[in-house]
């Protein structure tokens, strides 16, 4: 353990052994130059220095400095360990919400094309329940064009998830005006387009992990020893 002193006027450096003096490191000089470098070991020149005593970080500065600076880091890391165990649970629940919703929306798809193979069948039925469907297809699209936008604010999502939503909105309404006045030729590849564009998304919010944070620990002031 070391201590910074004055000795004879000039400044040096205790150092303690257990508590006691164990050596003496000054420095004799000015401003300009150093006249000459002192080390005393001698215990009985040693003798009239007082042990040291009471708190070991009021009379140990370096030591202090070190202690503050390892607290203060622990401290941080703790917080900075927290906040991104927020970010990453929010994150977590954000893309669970989103892929849930994408999987309602292929079901959907999947049911509509079967009541579609239905019709064709001559089932008067299913052309009710086709057209049901289709009218909950753009519900659907439209809370997933709504989280596609939450993504985008929160930092989580890319553009193109919110324009590809957008976008299936319009192919959606589209398709349905198609398909009431049996346009046939446009109503089909657009429902086959929408169903490309709902399992791309799929694939994205499937793979989707969250980024390593970049945002950098603080930490305490480096001390100079």
């Amino acid at each position: 353990m070391r201590r910074l002193a004055e000795i004879n006027g000039n400044p040096g450096v205790i150092t303690y052994l257990e508590g006691r003096p164990f050596s003496v490191f000054t420095i004799d000089g000015t401003a300009e130059q150093i006249r000459a470098i002192y080390i005393v070991t001698n215990p009985e020149k040693l003798s009239h220095l007082p042990p040291i005593s009471g708190n070991r970080f009021l009379s140990d500065p370096i030591t202090n400095n070190r202690e503050k600076e390892d607290q203060s880091s622990s401290k941080n890391k703790y917080w900075n360990n927290r906040v991104r165990g927020v970010e990453e649970q929010n994150f977590m629940t954000w893309m669970k919400t989103y892929r849930t919703v994408v999987l309602i929306n292929l079901l959907l798809i999947f049911v509509q094309f079967s009541f579609a193979g239905q019709m064709l069948a001559g089932s008067n039925t299913a052309v009710r329940l086709h057209g049901f469907t289709g009218i909950l297809l753009v519900l659907i699209a439209l809370v997933q064009a709504a989280l596609s936008i939450g993504l985008k604010v929160k930092s989580i999502g890319p553009t193109w998830l919110v324009v590809a939503n957008l976008g299936i909105i319009v192919a959606e309404v589209i398709e349905a005006v198609c398909g009431h006045f049996h346009y046939l030729a446009w109503h089909v590849p657009l429902a086959l387009g929408i169903f490309g564009g709902v399992m791309r998304q799929l694939f994205w919010a499937m793979r989707e992990r969250p980024a390593p944070s970049e945002r950098p620990l603080r930490t305490g002031s480096a001390a100079n020893y």
